[in-house]
């Protein structure tokens, strides 16, 4: 649903101020063995989302940086950084 949404929730928080810097994830199939991530910002989120595939999880805030310690290596495989947000292993 999220990503259904993903305009109408842009539009809503643009309003809200929220900063356009701030970190996004959007989690593709979680827990499947086709999950995918892709981490992005707030300004971008509507390009990254064109790219992502339903059924997909909106993580909004810098708890978006902690998936660096929680995925193993066969996970970070799967992980689609965008040039807006740079990940270093």
């Amino acid at each position: 649903m999220g990503l259904t949404k993903i305009k109408e929730i842009v539009k809503a928080e643009t309003k809200r101020n929220v900063n356009p810097e701030l970190p996004v994830a959007i989690i593709s199939n979680a827990s499947q063995k086709n999950e995918k991530i892709f981490i992005s910002k707030f300004g971008n989120i509507i390009q990254t989302a064109a790219e992502a595939e339903k059924p997909a999880v909106l993580v909004f805030g810098n708890c978006v940086d902690f998936h660096k310690k929680l995925y193993n290596s066969k996970n970070i495989e799967n992980c689609h950084e965008k040039p807006s947000y740079s990940l270093d292993y």
